[in-house]
């Protein structure tokens, strides 16, 4: 029971950082399309509306939040998901080319890819 309980929380919030991943993509589009993008804030803002509770279980993340961190975007108060790791790997790998700079050499050299 306790293994369903952890499976059943494991793959929501895998479902959530999707649909999290899919408001990124969307608002991409939106701007790219040039369509107005106050638009998916607002349909979000309209399901929230709708009444549905929502949990770590549920597959979707609140309605109501991904209006908010959407919103952030448009404002520039947040980074996307792409944004985010983009960062995280860039500062990584700062910190190997600045600390650990014949490890960052050879990385480069034998996982060109990767680095």
């Amino acid at each position: 029971m306790l293994g369903g309980l952890a499976e059943s929380l494991i793959n929501a919030q895998f479902s959530q950082l999707e649909e999290k991943e899919a408001d990124d993509y969307g608002l991409v589009f939106l701007k790219r399309e040039k369509f107005e993008t106050q638009d998916a804030v607002s349909a979000l803002k309209k399901l929230a509306g709708l009444g549905k509770t929502h949990s770590f279980f549920s597959s979707h993340p609140d309605p109501d939040k991904r209006a908010e961190r959407l919103q952030a975007q448009l404002e520039g108060r947040a980074l996307s998901i792409e944004q985010k790791q983009q960062s995280i790997i860039g500062r990584v790998k700062a910190f190997l080319e600045n600390n650990f700079p014949s490890l960052y050499g050879l990385l480069k050299k034998w996982l060109p890819w990767l680095i």
